[in-house]
């Protein structure tokens, strides 16, 4: 489709949207009647009156979907990848938002980011070969009782040239990852087509093994892959694997509709070492495997530890195989450990096999027990220790074993395996205020002499007040060994939290998703760079200044940045910053309370405007921050303003079709603000900002019918309201009030118009406005409204050309827009009004009507933006004669030059865009999880 086939037309005024009425003087009260409660609300003086028949009221209106609820939890993940490599002089870092970071590591003292690349899905582990860097990425998680039929994919990348990483292959793999390993130039990697959920009508087994030779960048397809059949009564939940030199186990928790029913093993033969896989047998086991530390394989034994979720008592079982040929496999013995009793509740399992021993854990329960597997063919349970508190990882060295639980760390000597000997314990300092660690599967970390040991951890930090929230905190707790004695060496204390701690000579480094930091072995902090940020928000200051307004880890407190447009998309780099946090307060009582959000933010010239939600023990509070960036090194707040939102709220406006609505309005140094509380009572509030060290608000009274729209016209605020009439028929106002003086608002006229108002120029007081009818129609994209009887209805949608005066309106034209189409954004230039359009199963467009036409369909220009790729929801930004439109993942610089629309500047974007500051400079991009992106304006 390369135009747009269809054009607007005129309609008669007795079909579907507004119509004239013959009528009257009236007040925009709800029930018709002048409203004495508000003396600034006069009545208007109209020749004509208009109503709209919408067909249904908004709030009865139901929109199809295609969102999914569910109840239940996503399903764990037991064997995570590893996210962080070393080769040569460089560190990757996978961030679990899916950017890859390269790190300078040749001066650990001065960490410098060479590049980074944004990889699809969710990354699960890299592979450094050379200047190849393979990296898995497997598709979303399902969700319990939801299926999941996507791609994960192992991807080749040529990392010669970091400033410009490419990409050499891409090799599909089916589902989601469960496990992968590597042998050599060969990677194993085990998916699932249907984790956690039972397809009744699979088209093939759910289960797959590919091997994929990582020394070929040219291949598209594993070298070679198998499948396991799987009882269509039963699933799996998340596969674990383990590797030997001639053969892969593979097992996970298998469930039914009544229950876990255990694990199968299954058996893939790898004895050609090139890649050949060869599905050899399977092993029913006694209980679930969901662990990979729960298979073990050594001098010809294959030892297994399961749990029997059917056994009431000594649910535990270990048994052990002889391995004759990977299609034989014969029973040598079997022990039932008492590992759970009422007191001790089985959790989750901890456990390691270490040569003919093996060491089991309940981890919420600290009960420790040893197995003597000299003799496979008669395991036997020797030793029992009580550690106290809750285990969280065992790791086990020699004759020492490591003990880790929340706060403390226990070396116990097990040479003796029937009498383990405690030989040393440290607590972490401020344990009292540590909870609920939440550590890496690699949660220990030696230095190659083993003197040194490194745990990173992230946890909750607690203040004395029962009440406070918390928040996140992280760090590497730093514990020298000498013999069999423990020692703490320092903390060091973390910008977020880490997932690793990796010793390298002398010096700790710490990796987390947003930083990569390297210490001393005593915990002094040498250098911290900032791989990766959540951008929220962004604005542009004046001076080629931009602000980005960051969202650390712990969720809390973001972080207000200076940058110029090359440092906009790097997170290590700032001109200046600011914790908002720390601008809104220092008392660390009430920080420890405070839940912090920004909701919203606008720049003029040198000056930030910050709005802001916080939650407290006493209830939610409002406010907005000035913050002075005319030194741009040290941004400093300038003034702050906050009010109780324990009664009045945002409104949640009637929804009109398609548009997006915006609850903070900006107009300058003036928010705008729609209020109500439940009982209906509405006003605007209007805060002024322009004397940042004495913000000001004020509060103006409203109607209390359903708000539509609110817009800044100039030293004007429109607000669009409508009032039912009988039936679905509704009359249209537009209340006016002058903020030229934003510390004295005051309510102009309540306007009967044909329409909610879309656009206005101030010079000339036309616009635009639209009304909309609903109409039963059975299509297949269409609004569903929810009755006893269910119609299929679908959207008619009419525009309309206005004059806005003090004392009424007048309908210059109407035009109505064909089904399917319609209006998702409006903007006003200096010389036209722009709409922004499109339809669920074709291209957007772009529409400019003149600011001084006459009639809409014969002065407008309609652009088709089919070659930018822009469909559905649209956010619209109009600077001058020039507009950006973009959507989820494409935008576009749009021109309007001499009466018509062009296309100056397409983009295809990597990510969604979840808000936009657009200036004659160009537009800065805030994507959230991923980051943010400049795009100059054309030239």
């Amino acid at each position: 489709m390369t135009r747009v086939a269809w054009c607007f037309c005129a309609v008669l005024a007795v079909i579907l949207g507004c119509e004239d009425v013959t009528s009257v003087t009236d007040s925009g009260s709800p029930d018709g009647t002048p409203d004495s409660g508000s003396p600034e609300l006069q009545p208007e003086v109209n020749s004509r009156s208009f109503e709209c028949d919408l067909g249904v009221l908004p709030e009865d209106v139901r929109r199809v979907g295609s969102a999914v609820f569910y109840a239940g939890a996503t399903v764990k993940v037991p064997n995570a990848g590893d996210l962080i490599a070393f080769g040569d002089d460089r560190l990757y870092v996978l961030s679990e938002r899916g950017f890859l970071a390269l790190v300078n590591s040749s001066d650990l003292d001065h960490l410098v980011l060479l590049g980074r690349h944004r990889l699809p899905y969710t990354p699960f582990k890299l592979i450094p070969r050379g200047n190849t860097l393979w990296v898995l990425s497997t598709a979303a998680r399902s969700i319990e009782g939801m299926g999941n039929s996507g791609v994960s994919h192992a991807i080749a990348l040529d990392v010669s040239d970091p400033s410009a990483i490419r990409e050499l292959v891409r090799v599909e793999i089916p589902g989601v990852i469960d496990d992968a390993q590597l042998a050599g130039d060969l990677l194993y990697v085990v998916s699932n087509e249907y984790p956690g959920f039972r397809d009744p009508t699979p088209s093939a087994p759910p289960t797959v093994v590919s091997a994929i030779a990582l020394d070929d960048t040219s291949a598209t397809r594993p070298r070679s892959q198998v499948r396991f059949a799987e009882a269509k009564e039963q699933w799996t939940n998340s596969n674990v694997m383990l590797l030997s030199e001639q053969r892969i186990y593979v097992a996970g928790p298998q469930w039914t509709d009544s229950g876990p029913v255990g694990s199968t093993i299954h058996v893939v033969d790898i004895a050609a070492q090139d890649g050949a896989l060869r599905v050899a047998s399977e092993l029913q086991v006694a209980g679930a495997v969901a662990y990979s530390w729960q298979l073990d394989e050594r001098e010809g034994v294959l030892r297994v530890v399961s749990i029997d979720a059917a056994v009431s008592t000594d649910p535990l079982v270990l048994q052990t195989f002889a391995v004759r040929a990977s299609d034989r496999f014969e029973p040598l013995g079997q022990l039932a450990l008492p590992l759970t009793s009422p007191r001790d509740p089985l959790v989750e399992l901890g456990g390691r096999f270490a040569g003919t021993r093996a060491f089991l854990a309940a981890v919420g329960g600290g009960t420790l027990l040893t197995v003597d597997l000299s003799d496979p063919s008669a395991p036997k349970q020797v030793g029992r220790s009580e550690l106290g508190g809750s285990l969280s990882y065992l790791e086990v060295r020699g004759e020492r074993l490591f003990a880790l639980a929340p706060g403390s760390l226990t070396l116990l000597d097990v040479s003796n395996l029937a009498a383990p000997a405690l030989r040393s314990k440290v607590l972490f300092p401020g344990v009292p205020m540590l909870g609920n660690l939440n550590l890496s599967p690699q949660a220990l970390e030696f230095s190659a002499d083993g003197r040194l040991l490194v745990i990173p951890y992230s946890a909750s930090e607690l203040a004395p007040r029962w009440e406070c929230h918390g928040r996140n905190a992280g760090g590497v707790q730093l514990i020298s060994i000498a013999g069999d004695q423990l020692s703490l060496r320092g903390l060091a204390g973390s910008a977020g939290q880490p997932r690793r701690a990796i010793v390298r000579d002398d010096r700790v480094i710490s990796v987390g998703n947003q930083h990569v930091e390297s210490y001393l072995d005593t915990s002094q902090l040498r250098s911290r760079l900032t791989i990766h940020q959540d951008v929220t928000f962004v604005a542009q200051l004046s001076d080629g200044v931009l602000a980005r307004v960051t969202q650390p880890e712990d969720n809390i407190a973001p972080q207000l940045e200076l940058v110029t447009d090359r440092q906009l998309e790097d997170p290590s780099q700032s001109l200046g910053g600011l914790s908002l946090l720390d601008a809104l307060t220092t008392d660390r009582d009430q920080r420890c309370q405070l839940q912090f959000r920004v909701q919203s933010v606008s720049a003029r010239e040198s000056m930030l405007y910050v709005a802001f939600e916080t939650f407290q023990a006493a209830g939610r509070s409002l406010g907005v921050l000035a913050i002075d960036a005319s030194d741009p090194s040290a941004p400093r707040l300038a003034g702050k303003l906050d009010w109780s939102a324990s009664e009045w709220f945002e409104p949640n406006y009637a929804e009109l079709s398609y548009l997006s609505l915006p609850i903070y309005v900006w107009s300058g140094s003036t928010l705008l603000m729609l209020e109500h509380t439940n009982a209906g009572d509405q006003r605007l509030r209007v805060v002024d900002l322009s004397n940042a060290s004495e913000p000001h608000a004020e509060l103006v009274p409203l109607a209390r019918d359903r708000y539509v729209q609110l817009r800044a016209s100039g030293e004007r605020v429109l607000a669009s309201r409508y009032e039912r009439q009988s039936g679905t028929r509704v009359r249209f106002f537009v209340d006016s009030i002058d903020i030229s003086d934003p510390r004295a608002p005051r309510m102009i006229s309540a306007v009967n118009t044909p329409g909610a108002v879309l656009s206005l120029d101030p010079e000339t007081g036309r616009g635009l406005s639209y009304c909309w009818h609903h109409a039963p129609q059975q299509t297949s994209a269409c609004v569903e409204y929810e009755t006893s009887k269910r119609t299929c209805l679908a959207l008619h949608e009419t525009l309309q050309l206005i004059e806005l005066k003090d004392d009424g309106a007048l309908e210059l034209d109407r035009s109505e827009l064909p089904v399917d189409h319609h209006i998702r954004a409006s903007g006003r230039g200096t010389s036209a009004h722009f709409l922004a359009l499109s339809s669920s199963d074709g291209p957007a467009s772009l529409l400019a009507v003149p600011a001084n036409a006459r009639n809409i369909v014969g002065e407008q220009s309609l652009l088709d933006l089919a070659p930018t790729g822009l469909t559905g929801p649209l956010q619209l930004s109009v600077q001058a004669e020039r507009a950006f439109v973009s959507n989820a993942q494409n935008a576009a610089w749009v021109a309007y030059r001499n009466g018509t629309l062009e296309i100056e500047q397409p983009y295809r974007l990597s990510d969604p865009i979840q808000q936009v500051d657009v200036s004659p400079r160009g537009a800065a991009l805030a994507l959230g999880l991923v980051g943010a992106q400049w795009l100059a304006a054309p030239e």
